[in-house]
C-alpha cells in the first residue's frame, strides 16, 4: 500500500506505531522506517507545496498516527507549550536526517 505518492502535496506527518515503511524513488529503496520513527516530516513543513520527492510504501502491515499541520497549528494556538514540544520533536528528526545526508555525502566524497 502506498502511504505517500511522489508529487503528493500534503502537510501531514506519520508517526509509525507498528510495521515497516520504505521510502522509494524509481523503484530504489532510499530508506526504511519502522515503529518509533517518522515519515513525511519535510512535507509537514513545506509551505511551497512542492510535493513529495519520494513515495512511501508499506513493507509490512502496520499502523501510524497521522497528524496534519492545521491540527497542530490549532493545538499550538490553544496550548503553546504542547505545540513547542511537538515542533521540537520534528526539529530533532529533521536535524538527524540532515546530518545523515551530510555524513552520506562525506563518505561518498572520501571514496572518490
Amino acid at each position: 500500500d502506498e502511504v505517500i505518492a511522489v508529487g503528493e502535496v500534503s502537510r501531514r506527518v506519520f508517526f509509525i506505531l507498528s510495521g515497516t515503511l520504505h521510502a522509494k524513488a524509481a523503484d530504489k529503496t532510499l530508506a526504511t522506517r519502522s515503529a518509533g520513527q517518522v515519515v513525511g516530516e519535510r512535507m509537514f513543513f513545506d509551505l511551497g507545496n512542492r510535493g513529495a520527492t519520494s513515495s512511501v510504501v508499506a513493507a509490512t502491515h502496520g499502523e501510524a498516527l497521522v497528524v496534519d499541520a492545521h491540527s497542530v497549528e490549532a493545538m499550538a494556538d490553544r496550548h503553546p507549550s504542547a505545540g513547542a514540544s511537538f515542533y521540537k520533536v520534528l526539529a530533532k528528526v529533521l536535524a538527524q536526517r540532515v546530518q545523515g545526508q551530510l555524513d552520506h555525502l562525506a563518505d561518498s566524497d572520501a571514496r572518490e
